[in-house]
């Protein structure tokens, strides 16, 4: 129950948004594990009431048709002229995000720019990308702050500024 110690990361206090009954049972052998047999031997939990109200209130923004998510697969699929499903499009936005960085495809992209205008800059400083060898693919959002190898966010960078930056999400002051 991962949950039962929701806040105790500032602290060894309980935060625990809610109480349960510690008298559940394991469900017996032989028993089919479906929702009613876990519903069953779970045992119960309460939310305090003024929670139970935020939940109420609050929860259709977070998993519901107001949510954020559910908008944004609505609005991708309007703009596609109905050729992409809300379904498809929710699909999309629940699965994990990518695991590694992964930067080939895009220095792949950018080597091919290079070889074809000998012209590439850094995105953060400005200079000239001279030698294919000084080209480092930088995560304009920041890998370790959001998972996302898509090309829009992998960008030329000279290496020096590259391991500048790091892992930050660059402001005016950077460049």
């Amino acid at each position: 129950m991962p949950v039962k110690h929701l806040g105790r990361s500032q602290g060894n206090r309980d935060f625990s948004i809610f109480s349960y009954n510690k008298d559940a049972r394991r469900i017996p052998s032989g028993t089919p594990v479906d929702q009613e047999s876990v519903v069953h031997y779970s045992g119960t939990f309460s939310f305090r009431n003024d929670l139970f109200l935020v939940f109420q209130y609050l929860g259709s923004f977070i998993s519901g048709d107001d949510s954020l998510i559910y908008q944004w697969a609505e609005f991708t699929s309007r703009a596609s002229g109905g050729a992409v499903a809300v379904a498809s499009v929710m699909e999309t936005l629940r699965t994990i995000p990518e695991t590694s960085r992964a930067v080939s495809e895009a220095r792949q992209v950018y080597a091919k720019l290079y070889q074809n205008y000998h012209a590439l800059e850094c995105v953060w400083s400005g200079k000239p990308i001279d030698d294919i060898a000084l080209l480092h693919v930088d995560h304009m959002i920041p890998f370790t702050v959001w998972k996302n190898n898509n090309l829009w966010n992998l960008l030329p960078a000279l290496e020096s500024v590259n391991a500048k930056k790091r892992d930050k999400i660059p402001s005016p002051a950077f460049y």
